[in-house]
């Protein structure tokens, strides 16, 4: 495994839990999240359980925001996050001031967001343009290990991955399939296996992690990946309808040729 430079103390901590083995579980908690929690979507200025949903065409359900706000307010989360067993990320601050001044959106639903448990800003996904080299070496982690990927059947096309296991999932509004996911999971754990989850599945991530953390704290890693891996594909074959953002040139000079994915 390449060394490279770590960029920052939360980059590092996280990091290190993964190099040295130690089972974590990773939340990220951001824009979706935040509609979800309110139940209000202020870009559109609607009921988020009336919006039509998130940039991944994911809606915003009931029980999803009931259970993303009880993990946020929850005490023993709090506890378990103190102890680097279950970690929080979230930019709250970032979108406030984001969505305000550069889209003009009222955005003080977003003052009604509560965390009781410690928050990172920071997280693996933060190197894949500040970082390569550090990404790649974190991707050359999560193949030591005993893989299993939580996502769209597309991200079987992201070779660099080393999965043990595909559990595939609608490629829009995964919620539905949460109970399946759960028992998907479920059932590799109980097959006695050190694992490592990782998903690329929207808001449902954080819920299935708030629901499965009895089963996995200090046994299994959970990690939300977001849609780090969109980074790596182009517009030409990517199958969302969603704006994609990325930087073809930058991805192409800066990781190894098996990266790209035209």
């Amino acid at each position: 495994m390449l060394s490279a430079p770590v960029i920052n103390g939360e980059i590092k901590e996280l990091y290190d839990l993964l190099q040295n083995d130690k089972p974590f579980m990773l939340a990220r908690y951001n824009d979706g999240e935040f509609i979800a929690i309110t139940n209000w979507d202020y870009i559109y200025n609607c009921s988020a359980d009336k919006s039509c949903g998130n940039i991944d065409g994911s809606k915003y359900y009931l029980e999803l925001g009931k259970v993303l706000r009880d993990a946020i307010l929850s005490d023993e989360n709090k506890i378990l996050s103190n102890s680097k067993k279950y970690i929080f990320q979230s930019k709250l601050e970032h979108y406030k001031n984001y969505h305000n001044n550069k889209f003009n959106l009222n955005v003080d639903s977003l003052k009604n967001i509560k965390f009781n448990v410690p928050t990172i800003i920071s997280d693996f996904t933060d190197t894949i343009y500040s970082n390569p080299l550090l990404f790649s070496n974190i991707i050359d982690n999560l193949n030591s290990k005993n893989l299993i990927v939580i996502g769209p059947n597309y991200l079987k096309k992201f070779k660099p991955l080393i999965v043990k296991k595909y559990i595939e999932i609608p490629l829009t509004d995964c919620f539905t399939f949460k109970d399946k996911i759960i028992q998907l999971i479920t059932e590799e754990i109980n097959n006695g296996e050190k694992l490592c989850f990782l998903f690329m599945a929207s808001m449902t991530t954080n819920y299935i992690i708030e629901k499965m953390k009895n089963q996995v704290i200090d046994k299994h890693f959970m990690i939300d990946f977001g849609s780090a891996f969109d980074n790596f594909f182009s517009n030409k074959t990517f199958p969302h309808i969603r704006r994609r953002i990325y930087n073809e040139e930058f991805i192409k000079n800066n990781y190894p040729s098996n990266y790209w994915i035209e």
